[in-house]
């Protein structure tokens, strides 16, 4: 087993939070519009990122791996999320209509469990991807996706990122597998970067560093000067929020590298697949356990969006997926989980 990287998991703990927040929605304040321009993004590019480590050249074993991987869970969790909402609302009308959205992949903006679609989604990017590698080089595979990239946003009508409707997300692939190809082929040099081993490299990671939240800031006060420069441009048009994108997932890159060594922040992110798959469960249970005790949840500032983030994030990595992980083990076999 390979070594984790420290910043790699922070980076993954970045971007859950900013996908628990943007669920939530405008109550978490300026942080609620910022982090949509770059954290579906930079999960796809994390696991680009990951991919170099993936030796696997028989296609068979590798498309076996990822049925384990990632639809076996978006599966089980969506199921989950189908009983979870038929307890809660008291009927099952809905029933067959959440397992034909289920068969579908669970189809972006449309089943009830809002995140799944990822899980899908990274399926069939990274089945792609692996049978392009497989047939040509990676900057010809770079090259196929950003021709993928522009069909989506240029020929596609309606935008898939919008109204996604091919079964397991398809036409969203098409969208986000050109960030994934780039992480594919940049993270060798991040790494490099990352070791800090030189002052070159140090001075190169500051300066980019400040470039980069120069941009962040910019755009999180929701001025957007270099995405409105760049759409000014016909041929840059198409890349610009694709480009604004990568600035902000380098930025987060490089405050993962600068908090790589917060254990917690690690833990989280660790487990970003079962935070993925459990948010709907997250959504009604805890609100329901505060009942209890005769407490309700309400947002009314950005802060208590960000505490209420944090916390439940934090119970679910210490209480429930250890709970879900020992449930697998005993029905599925002690490594099963491992695999889940």
């Amino acid at each position: 087993m390979r070594e984790r990287v420290k910043w790699i998991d922070t980076a993954r703990f970045l971007g859950i939070v900013s996908i628990y927040i943007g669920h939530i929605g405008s109550t978490a304040g300026l942080v609620y519009p910022y982090v949509f321009q770059y954290h579906v993004p930079l999960f796809f590019f994390i696991s680009g990122c990951m991919s170099v480590y993936d030796k696997e050249r028989n296609m068979g074993k590798f498309l076996l791996k990822k049925v384990k991987r990632l639809l076996l869970p978006m599966w089980v969790f969506a199921v989950l999320s189908v009983v979870i909402s038929i307890i809660q609302a008291g009927s099952g009308e809905s029933l067959m209509d959440n397992l034909l959205l289920i068969a579908k992949g669970c189809v972006r903006n449309s089943f009830l469990a809002g995140s799944l679609w990822f899980l899908s989604c990274l399926f069939v990017t990274e089945v792609i991807f692996k049978l392009l590698s497989l047939l040509m080089n990676r900057w010809i595979v770079l090259a196929a996706a950003a021709v993928m990239h522009i069909i989506s946003t240029v020929l596609m009508n309606p935008s898939p990122v919008l109204v996604p409707r091919w079964w397991y997300n398809v036409d969203s692939m098409f969208y986000y597998i050109l960030y994934y190809a780039i992480g594919s082929v940049v993270y060798p040099s991040i790494e490099k970067l990352f070791l800090l081993n030189s002052r070159r490299k140090k001075a190169l990671f500051w300066i980019l560093a400040f470039l980069t939240a120069g941009v962040a800031a910019d755009t999180f006060l929701g001025k957007n000067t270099l995405l409105a420069a760049l759409q000014r441009f016909p041929y840059v048009s198409s890349f610009a929020p694709m480009m604004v994108a990568l600035i902000l997932i380098w930025f987060n890159l490089v405050v993962a590298k600068l908090l790589e060594h917060i254990k917690w922040m690690r833990r989280i992110g660790q487990e970003t697949l079962y935070l993925c798959g459990n948010e709907y469960l997250i959504a009604i249970l805890f609100p329901t356990i505060l009942g209890v005790f005769g407490l309700s949840l309400s947002f009314s500032t950005p802060l208590t969006t960000y505490c209420y983030v944090l916390t439940v994030q934090l119970l679910a990595v210490n209480f429930l997926i250890p709970a879900e992980k020992q449930i697998i083990a005993s029905v599925m076999g002690k490594s099963a989980y491992e695999k889940f």
